[in-house]
């Protein structure tokens, strides 16, 4: 039972929930960088705002990656013929 709760938990909550809420922090962000209000309430700060949606994006990435393994590895216990996510790597 732990594997399939941990693919259906890890769905919501690492791939449905985190899309959500990054595509939220984007909306932000991206308001208050052309609206001029970071530079106006944190003179100098923008950059962070920048580092943020940096990370954000490779966080994104990285949440899908694991979530492509997850579906591979579900596809290979169902008996269906992937194609390995790890090219040149061994098991």
């Amino acid at each position: 039972i732990a594997p399939p709760l941990f693919a259906i938990t890890f769905t919501y909550y690492r791939v449905i929930l985190w899309i959500k809420v990054s595509r939220q922090l984007w909306s932000d962000a991206i308001h208050v960088l052309s609206t001029g209000k970071a530079e106006e309430y944190r003179p100098g700060k923008k950059w962070c705002l920048y580092l943020i949606l940096t990370i954000s994006a490779l966080l994104t990435l990285l949440q899908l990656y694991w979530f492509a393994l997850i579906v591979t590895k579900a596809l290979e216990e169902a008996g269906f013929d992937v194609p390995s996510l790890n090219p040149g790597f061994e098991e």
